[in-house]
């Protein structure tokens, strides 16, 4: 297919969205603060995520799809965290021709997910991005081609309750998002959902609180909490119920996103001890699955 000026327009403006529709937001000051996030945290791990917005915007080109959904991010944000995860777990060289073939697959996984879910009026979210990253990291079990690190660190398997560390309990769960342990960049993504929406960041901030009262209570171990680890699927989880919600009824509409949240949380316990066993992490299950979850629910009881 010609690339024509207004092809490369599309590719240009939908760099910045694919970056920030991560945390659900279109708007590229948000994602141009997120870029410099990664920057700030890792080199590499940026330029991954970059090549993979990139060539998930020429992949939807040759595929013809709709330029709106390219220029809004639609298509770019999982590739951008496959990049990332593929700088997080890959080691070595692998992670460039993983971050290529695996963004590029990644936008035909987006697209049957978003037809097949948007059949029962739910979106995709990050779903794409889970099966992508979790297929490469089962490959490469079996390839000596592939050396993974960092695969799945169950907070269960932490010894002894460890300690809180201040500020990174309040805010690293905002880095985790985007599978980053650096305060700076926390802040950075922090500011970039405030830069979007004040009420959103507040809402992000609300849902660290949430995350971090429910993990106390389960008894998560005190470093995980520091790590943000048992925050960054509930940050996502209040801003997608916050935006997918119909909110015909706003007692409802509330009770529901504390439905969400207690939900993310106890995923986040759970999950690490049953996909710990085929070696996966958890990414951003728990909040796509604790979304859907939360969605049909008021479905059922609203729209119906």
């Amino acid at each position: 297919m010609e690339m024509t000026k207004e092809t490369k327009m599309a590719w240009l403006k939908g760099v910045l969205p694919s970056f920030s529709q991560v945390v659900l937001i279109e708007h590229p000051i948000s994602g141009a603060l997120i870029f410099l996030a990664l920057v700030v945290a890792d080199l590499q791990i940026a330029a991954l995520a970059l090549c993979g917005c990139l060539v998930a915007n020429f992949t939807a080109h040759m595929l013809q799809v709709d330029h709106a959904q390219i220029e809004g991010g639609l298509i770019g944000f999982s590739p951008v965290l496959v990049g990332i995860a593929a700088g997080t777990f890959v080691e070595g060289l692998a992670a460039w021709p993983i971050t290529l073939v695996g963004s590029a697959m990644c936008v035909l996984i987006t697209l049957v997910i978003n037809h097949l879910f948007s059949q029962q009026d739910l979106p995709g979210l990050t779903f794409p991005f889970i099966l992508t990253t979790w297929f490469f990291l089962l490959l490469s079990f079996s390839s000596r081609w592939i050396t993974t690190s960092r695969i799945a660190q169950l907070p269960q398997a932490a010894i002894g309750d460890g300690s809180l560390v201040f500020p990174d309990i309040l805010i690293k769960g905002v880095g985790e998002i985007f599978l980053l342990d650096n305060s700076i960049s926390s802040l950075l993504i922090l500011a970039a959902i405030f830069v979007a929406s004040v009420r959103w960041g507040c809402l992000a901030i609300g849902a660290i609180a949430f995350s971090l009262v429910g993990a106390f209570i389960l008894g998560g171990n005190l470093d995980t909490l520091s790590l943000g680890l048992y925050s960054y699927n509930c940050i996502l989880t209040f801003l997608a119920l916050d935006l997918f919600l119909t909110k015909r009824n706003p007692q409802l509409s509330g009770l529901l996103l504390g439905v969400g949240g207690v939900l993310t949380v106890c995923l986040d316990f759970a999950l690490p001890t049953v996909l710990g066993i085929a070696g996966l992490p958890v990414l951003t299950f728990s909040f796509v699955a604790a979304t859907w979850f939360t969605l049909y629910l008021e479905k059922l009881l609203v729209r119906t």
